[in-house]
């Protein structure tokens, strides 16, 4: 940069440096001193200012003359700046294990009618029948009697299931008795809470200065293949790691940036979505959503 820097010398002033220092955490900076009276040290601030000096300071010399301090974020271009304070990438995969509802389960969620049947049925069973100790169903059936609801109001809730999966076209009896287990299940217990799963990946972007990087919008909002995110991302899967294979929410970009120096832009997606609805969220590209209307 310093030959950019030295370069346009018509200010009159005399300039001095780069003089350079260099840190772990916030990078290298080169430093500039232009020394003159304070009309010509104004002229330079213009300059060096339209060359992007992340700080100024104009002061009297104290010796009559005005001196005036410019910094710049990176390396000079002759000292291998360009190459030197390129901007980085961070990526990290995180993966959190939490309780949730039962109804949450990918499998339940993926599985036909038979256990969403099953799974009605039992909430059904918990609001009308066996949290107040009342009937299974409150209407009036003719194929038994009150008492026998009464006295057995979970074999009546199987024999609903029974019902209503024969009514859907289901007579295999291994798939009804499947059914009549998991509603068992659920009403004994070891059922209703289950772990999920659900990963964030971040990539993050440190650049020496503003002017090197710039926060993007692509895609906030909508849901994400794993294969859309390390492409776009440019994740290095041969080397680190891919991204399980499940469906992503791009949130919106976090930024962290010093007026003119070190930028950090962090891009993060949060998965766990094995079924997404239009009804809620867009595809970015080739997600398949449910509910969504025929192309």
């Amino acid at each position: 940069m310093s030959d950019r820097i030295q370069s346009p010398a018509q200010s009159g002033a005399t300039i001095t440096g780069p003089f350079i220092s260099e840190s772990l955490n916030d990078g290298a900076e080169n430093r500039y001193k232009a020394v003159g009276t304070r009309a010509q040290c104004e002229v330079q601030r213009q300059i060096w200012r339209a060359l992007r000096a992340s700080r100024l300071e104009l002061e009297p010399n104290g010796d009559g003359q005005w001196q005036l301090n410019a910094s710049f974020a990176g390396l000079p271009s002759d000292e291998g700046g360009a190459e030197a304070e390129v901007p980085t990438n961070l990526h990290e995969l995180e993966t959190r294990a939490e309780t949730g509802d039962y109804k949450s389960s990918r499998i339940l969620m993926l599985e036909a009618k038979p256990r969403r049947i099953a799974t009605r049925a039992f909430e059904f069973y918990k609001k009308d029948g066996y949290a107040d100790g009342s009937d299974y169903i409150r209407q009036q059936d003719a194929a038994t009697t009150d008492a026998w609801r009464l006295i057995d109001p979970q074999g009546r809730a199987e024999l609903d299931i029974a019902r209503q999966l024969v009514r859907e076209g289901v007579s295999d009896q291994a798939v009804i008795q499947g059914a009549k287990d998991l509603f068992n299940r659920l009403l004994d217990g070891g059922g209703e809470l289950i772990y999920k799963f659900s990963s964030v990946y971040r990539r993050t972007i440190t650049a020496a200065s503003s002017s090197q990087v710039r926060a993007a919008y692509t895609g906030v909002g909508k849901i994400w293949t794993s294969d859309e995110v390390e492409s776009f991302e440019g994740i290095p899967t041969s080397e680190w790691f891919g991204l399980p294979s499940t469906y992503w929410l791009k949130l919106p970009p976090r930024v962290t940036a010093a007026a003119g120096g070190k930028t950090d832009i962090e891009y993060t997606y949060q998965g766990g979505f094995f079924l997404a609805s239009a009804f809620f969220y867009e595809a970015y590209g080739s997600a398949t959503l449910l509910d969504a209307p025929a192309p």
